[in-house]
């Protein structure tokens, strides 16, 4: 009776142990499909925000280069508001209007609102109502671009404009003016296009909450249902030193006109002079659509899945149950020491098999003994081997570490001498350059010339020197970070850079590759152009070579660069001699480390150079290559 009692009470523990543990490996699969799908929403409502906010950069974008484009009116050959001769200004509002997004047209404000010069034409009129425009006003307040929200003109006409102020000499004589027509599509193709399913859609909305673009036209103008929101988040923006926030927000219900539920993204644009905002909406059921199947299904298969357990539960407790009374009695033997007594058989199946290796482990135990004080002594002889080698180690750390103290201070100088050769340069050659200016406009202010053909001369004066200030600070720009590596790519800039740095010298150079116009990620082509750079710089510094060759090998799944040249070459087993091409290429090798590359170099002296870059390429970059 009391076997039966035992056997009964293992039979329920381990059938409850199970149950439980089905139970329990259910609530953790049921946690984990929530988690799924809540995470799969907010990555729903992610994307949308990634969309919005992208958006929103594209449109500052575009509005900063129109904003650009006006602002490059006042600095057109000729454009002169005081000289009487409207030729040069009207050219140039011209050019602006045929290559802007200005669809209703730009002209040439002064300070009391008169138009002066209008592309296209205005009406008779229009010169007395343009210092009524709000924008306007603004502008030449307070001396800084504006762009307006939509308004409404006196004739009823819905308009936008953007306006930057027209300088002479620091003070602000008149604004240059440009006017979208929101009911156009001009600033709507100014959008990127996005494609959420079948009702998503994308608008921009001014800080009053009106449409002034969008992916569906009939909404253009319409007062946005979420104005409040969007004003909200546009006013956080401006009280945070320009921080622009951005955010998600499910509407509840239905709207007004009907429409079901909606999720909407916002994002506002960063460029200061315009307090817009980008909003991404879609439909609430086609957006959580993906998220709400996946629970379902989650829910659908796990309750059959748990009566299953049960049942596959119930069965194992009944085979399982009684050969382990057996063995469980025999372990009892084994801990109280006798090492005599053989376990008897309980099976072929796996418990069995326990018993089997239980019995072996009798026979074994005492022999085990005996070989584990061996053991021990073994890892005593181990645990000092390791901990020399360790030792060792440490003192590898500790010498890579010192290098990379004194790599960090020499890359500290470097900055400091390029800091201190920009400053010199600024001062040799932008400053002069500005304060000649600044003579020749105190010298037009003191003694005005006279005659057309001495105001030419003056004004060419002053232009030279303002070409010499912008050339100068272009070659500054230049030096800091060549703009041809963004707009071209890599190939180019270190042609670009290669004959720039060696042809000076004398140094004939030749560029060899597989892909001229090949791109990669900017990170990526960054630390190349600084790694070649690096040894560019060490062949025009130390190398008194004739020949360069700069060979780019884009392969499969990695990118492959070799620098070679004829000059003195060196000892690599002797180039901790010279500090500077030491820390130039450690340097290097950093750099090559950081993108888990390899770089080779090989020099003997008297017969050249060679550096060989290997970078593994990303994976979707590899895919493309």
């Amino acid at each position: 009776m009391a076997h039966r009692r035992f056997t009964s009470s293992i039979q329920a523990r381990l059938m409850l142990a199970v149950v439980v543990a089905v139970v329990l490996m259910a609530v953790g699969l049921g946690t984990a499909g929530w988690l799924a799908v809540r995470e799969s929403m907010q990555r729903s409502l992610q994307e949308r925000l990634a969309l919005a906010e992208a958006s929103a950069e594209h449109l500052g974008y575009v509005l900063s280069q129109n904003l650009s484009l006006l602002g490059q009116v006042a600095f057109a050959p000729g454009v002169d508001t005081t000289d009487g001769d409207n030729g040069p200004e009207k050219e140039a509002l011209h050019d602006v209007f045929v290559t802007s997004i200005f669809d209703d047209g730009v002209y040439i404000a002064d300070l009391s609102g008169k138009v002066l010069v209008a592309e296209p034409e205005r009406p008779p009129g229009y010169e007395a109502s343009a210092l009524t425009t709000p924008p306007l006003r603004e502008a030449l307040l307070i001396g800084k671009p504006v762009i307006s929200n939509a308004y409404s003109r006196p004739a009823g006409q819905m308009v936008i404009s953007a306006v930057v102020p027209l300088k002479r000499g620091g003070a602000t004589v008149g604004a240059v003016v440009g006017d979208i027509d929101p009911t156009g599509l001009t600033l709507s193709h100014a959008l990127q296009p996005v494609r959420l399913g079948q009702t998503g859609y994308v608008e921009v909305v001014d800080y009053n909450g009106t449409v002034v673009a969008s992916s569906r036209p009939q909404r253009l103008l319409e007062t946005s249902d979420h104005g409040k929101i969007l004003a909200g988040f546009i006013d956080r923006r401006e009280t945070t030193s320009g921080t622009c926030h951005a955010g998600c927000h499910q509407d509840q219900g239905t709207t007004k006109d009907g429409r079901q539920t909606e999720v909407m993204a916002f994002a506002p644009l960063s460029l200061q002079s315009v307090s817009w905002g980008v909003t991404i909406r879609q439909s609430e059921a086609e957006a959580m659509a993906p998220s709400r199947n996946l629970l379902r299904g989650i829910i659908l298969v796990s309750i059959p899945a748990l009566l299953l357990s049960v049942v596959l539960a119930w069965g194992m407790a009944q085979s399982v149950s009684r050969p382990i009374i057996s063995l469980t009695s025999a372990a009892r033997k084994l801990s109280a020491g006798n090492l005599l007594s053989p376990i008897p058989s309980a099976g072929s199946d796996e418990v069995g098999t326990l018993g089997h290796a239980l019995e072996d482990m009798r026979a074994k135990l005492s022999a085990s003994l005996e070989e584990i004080k061996r053991w021990n002594l073994t890892l005593e002889s181990k645990v000092g081997e390791r901990t020399r080698e360790l030792e060792a180690l440490y003192q590898q750390l500790q010498a890579k570490e010192s290098a990379r103290e004194e790599l960090l201070r020499k890359v500290i100088t470097a900055q400091e001498e390029e800091r201190k050769r920009l400053a010199r340069d600024l001062h040799d050659d932008t400053s002069q350059a500005l304060a000649a200016m600044v003579m020749a406009l105190d010298t037009c202010i003191a003694s005005p010339p006279r005659g057309d053909e001495q105001v030419r001369a003056k004004v060419e004066d002053i232009r030279a020197a303002a070409k010499k200030a912008l050339d100068s600070v272009r070659q500054i720009m230049l030096d800091l970070r060549p703009s041809i590596l963004d707009d071209l790519g890599l190939v180019p800039a270190l042609r670009w850079y290669a004959e720039a740095r060696l042809g000076e010298r004398g140094v004939k150079v030749r560029l060899e590759t597989n892909d001229y116009d090949k791109r990669l990620p900017s990170q990526l082509e960054t630390t190349l152009f600084r790694i070649i750079q690096e040894a560019v710089t060490n062949i025009a510094r130390h190398a008194e070579a004739e020949n360069a060759v700069i060979a780019v090998d884009f392969q499969d799944s990695t990118v492959t660069v070799e620098v070679e040249d004829d000059g003195k070459g060196f000892d690599t087993g002797r180039a901790r001699d010279a500090a500077d091409r030491t820390f130039g290429l450690l340097g290097m090798q950093e750099r090559v480390s950081l993108l888990g590359g390899e770089m080779r170099v090989d020099s003997h002296p008297g017969s050249g150079t060679r550096i060989t870059v290997s970078i593994p390429l990303p994976p979707k970059e590899a895919h493309n290559v």
